[in-house]
């Protein structure tokens, strides 16, 4: 191989026999063709998961309060976000207007969307980027060619809807920040600055939008280059949601530190409002999970759970059991709790900083020291490490189970109805999010409610608990039959002391005692008498 080879690197400049370089050729040919065609099909599920749901592009525009909150952004002064990314398509004819859209630009302020930098990313890993654009281009175009080309210009479409509605509180941000330093340094409107100060206040303006927004070029690329990992689902962003955090702190304690060392109160307040906006906003979110969760019976949570009386904790713990994986930890807003059943919002799945939220309720559910301390660390990785999607889909084919932890097949299933359900699996990964959400709103029992609530980018789930509990009841049952003929009886008792407390629980929760038997499925009549009387020790 030639020294300078990408290909079969780091084999370059050495030597083989012409046999085992032929096959190494074919063989990096071969997993070039596989790679790219990997990345093509992450980078699709991505895209039907975030640009083709409505629900999504809410989350996008309302989730991004929470960078300008924590900032301390109030002020609606300065050229209007909405009216200068109007301007740069055309929608206004205002030269002023553009050129402000030009500068954010050039700033860097703009245009740095994670998710939608990352599946950009992916997509021209896989070439498809390529493809559709020479496809699009063509003089001569085919029929279809032309249906790419207007699959190119759709995509194209909603990208940049997506962009924009990113680059609408970037904008807000940076007006924010401009003020305010061109009052602290030069005590002036920004409109009244010479050039040279002009440029100061915007540099420094853009430099903490960037460190405070989120932002895919100040990701790491260590991290940006996991996207070509099967681990992980828009770990850019995660990166940033964590940077971010940090950053609005550090930022607020040095200006409040600079303000005083050089005698500007003005670049001290900055800091302080940073800092009120970083805790207002924390206090809110938490004022509506505690006031959803008193309303709902379950009371106080978190850290204030040890106010709560018995009864109210015994009910939380019980939802939580059938509480899907990504909820298990997360703040809940309530929307009913019926027998039975449990409508609830994760509020953490809006929130750009949910995930240290997820953290710190991991290290409270935990019943020791040990168990929370390894419970809020699997919350921190937990963005970088978990199955990406496309690789959980495969993991579920190949151990036949939904990631609901349905079963995928069962018994009696004919060869057909399995093939049916392999492919309905894929079909949900690449499922645009526009789907989902029609079939949530169809099926919604509340349509004014949910709809208003997907509008702004909250998505409703209804638990059935019973049908949870014949999920969880599948598994466990064939640990118990595996006990059984390992004669581990250690295995065994925490089995059915585990199917015990999910019975409970659900009776607690209003399931009536025959649908949970009879979701018991596998499991003998002796060992359903042991779960329903607690009485597993043999």
């Amino acid at each position: 191989a030639g020294e300078n080879t990408e290909t079969l690197n780091p084999l370059g400049g050495m030597y083989t026999t012409p046999e085992i370089g032929a096959t190494l050729e074919a063989a990096q040919q071969q997993f070039g063709v596989l790679q790219k065609a990997y990345r093509t099909a992450v980078a699709s599920a991505k895209w039907s998961k975030t640009i083709a749901s409505p629900v999504t592009h809410s989350v996008n525009l309302f989730g991004n309060i929470g960078f300008a909150w924590s900032n301390g952004h109030f002020d609606m002064s300065g050229p209007s976000p909405f009216k200068v990314l109007g301007a740069n398509i055309d929608a206004l004819n205002d030269v002023e207007l553009q050129g402000h859209f030009d500068e954010m630009v050039k700033l860097g302020v703009i245009g740095q969307s994670p998710s939608l930098s990352e599946v950009r990313a992916l997509f021209k890993d896989g070439n498809v980027e390529a493809l559709l654009e020479s496809r699009a281009s063509a003089s001569n175009i085919t029929k279809r060619q032309k249906i790419a080309n207007g699959v190119s210009k759709a995509k194209s479409g909603a990208e940049s809807v997506y962009q924009m509605e990113d680059d609408v509180w970037k904008i807000f941000g940076f007006n924010n920040e401009s003020s305010r330093y061109a009052d602290a340094l030069y005590g002036k409107k920004v409109n009244e600055l010479t050039p040279s100060e002009r440029e100061v206040v915007f540099e420094k303006s853009a430099e903490n939008v960037k460190n405070t927004y989120a932002n895919y070029s100040r990701a790491p690329q260590s991290v940006q280059k996991l996207r070509f990992l099967p681990i992980g689902n828009f770990v850019t962003f995660q990166a940033e949601a964590y940077r971010t955090q940090f950053n609005i702190f550090a930022l607020a304690k040095a200006e409040i530190s600079e303000g005083k060392r050089t005698n500007n109160p003005k670049l001290t307040q900055i800091g302080k409002n940073r800092m009120a906006g970083a805790v207002s906003y924390n206090l809110f979110r938490r004022s509506l999970v505690e006031g959803s969760a008193v309303m709902a019976g379950v009371g106080l949570t978190g850290a204030l759970s040890g106010l709560s009386t018995e009864q109210e904790q015994t009910k939380k713990s019980d939802i939580q059991k059938f509480l899907p994986p990504w909820s298990t930890n997360s703040d809940v807003y309530y929307l009913d709790i019926s027998p039975g059943n449990v409508q609830y919002i994760d509020a953490n799945a809006s929130d750009p900083f949910g995930n240290t939220s997820r953290i710190v309720n991991a290290f409270m559910n935990g019943d020791d020291l040990g168990e929370s301390l390894a419970n809020s660390l699997a919350e921190a990785v937990g963005p970088f490490a978990d199955p990406e999607m496309v690789a959980n889909t495969l993991n579920n084919v190949l151990n036949n189970k939904k990631s609901s932890g349905a079963p995928l097949t069962t018994p009696g299933m004919t060869d057909v109805d399995k093939g049916l359900a392999y492919a309905n699996e894929f079909y949900d990964l690449f499922k645009p999010g526009l789907f989902n959400s029609v079939k949530t709103f169809r099926q919604s029992e509340n349509k004014v409610r949910d709809g208003l609530l997907m509008m702004v980018g909250n998505r409703p789930y209804s638990v059935d608990i019973n049908k949870q509990f014949g999920y969880k009841s599948y598994d466990l049952s064939k640990t118990i039959r595996d006990a059984e003929k390992e004669g581990n009886t250690d295995l065994y008792n925490e089995s059915i002391k585990e199917m015990s407390e999910l019975y409970m629980a659900a009776i607690r929760l209003g399931v009536p005692s025959k649908d949970l038997v009879e979701n018991m499925k596998g499991i003998t009549k002796d060992n359903r008498y042991k779960i329903r009387t607690g009485k597993y020790v043999r």
